[in-house]
């Protein structure tokens, strides 16, 4: 699908994917198309160990990193909501950008290989 998307655009500056799994797969789009690492930058969502060894090697931008904390708080709110019919607050998800410059920020930081 990258590839197909590349092709009838005239300028790509960024491909930002609905997670980690998608920018791996955009990334080795790139790398089969021949573009050159870093001239299309690649970030992705969920810090994933897979993407946080290509961040640090330089191959993809970023990911953005929603802690687990938080989204256990969605979680409890939805199930409360379905079991009781509390009616569910407005939760402010705090992200982080993980990138090369604060890698040891990202919670799976430690299974990196």
């Amino acid at each position: 699908m990258t590839q197909n998307v590349l092709t009838s655009l005239a300028y790509t500056p960024a491909i930002i994917d609905a997670n980690d799994d998608m920018a791996l797969g955009a990334l080795e789009a790139l790398q089969q198309m021949g573009i050159p690492t870093g001239k299309i930058l690649v970030l992705g969502i969920d810090g994933l160990p897979e993407a946080l060894v290509k961040i640090r090697d330089g191959e993809m931008a970023g990911s953005v990193r929603f802690p687990v904390t938080q989204v256990r708080m969605a979680l409890v709110s939805l199930v409360s909501y379905l079991r009781e019919k509390k009616p569910i607050e407005g939760k402010l998800l705090i992200s982080v950008v993980i990138e090369k410059s604060n890698l040891q920020k990202a919670d799976r930081y430690a299974e990196m290989r």
